[in-house]
């Protein structure tokens, strides 16, 4: 399968959270992050592995453990694109339902409007 094209939430403000998460996580963790969204664009849906997991509402989420904590990305295909809206940090356990209703709350404000909520990965 064909890599896609990666595209970040953005909130009306401007803010990206993936972004501002990214930058507050501790370099390795950080790298490994990077390197399994890296990997997602690559595949794009031929993705395989252990991930991704469906979590329903058409979203996906990408899992990287390191040490004790799971960090988490949920993110949706619109058209031949990966859209990242949601992620965090789950040590020892998973994610939250509300985490899966927020994920699909921004997936239905991009979808309504991609040009406002688009902002582009730029991370290699």
């Amino acid at each position: 399968m064909r890599g896609v094209e990666l595209i970040l939430y953005r909130e009306e403000d401007g803010t990206v959270p993936f972004v501002n998460w990214l930058k507050s996580l501790p370099l390795k963790p950080g790298d490994k992050v990077v390197n399994r969204v890296k990997r997602l664009r690559e595949h794009g849906r031929g993705f395989r592995g252990r991930e991704p997991e469906h979590l329903g509402e058409g979203i996906c989420q990408l899992s990287v453990r390191f040490d004790r904590s799971n960090y988490w990305i949920l993110y949706f295909f619109w058209e031949t694109t990966a859209v990242v809206v949601l992620n965090g940090i789950a040590k020892g356990g998973s994610i939250l339902p509300g985490d899966i209703d927020k994920a699909a709350n921004r997936k239905s404000k991009f979808e309504a409007n991609p040009v406002l909520h688009a902002f582009p990965w730029e991370n290699g």
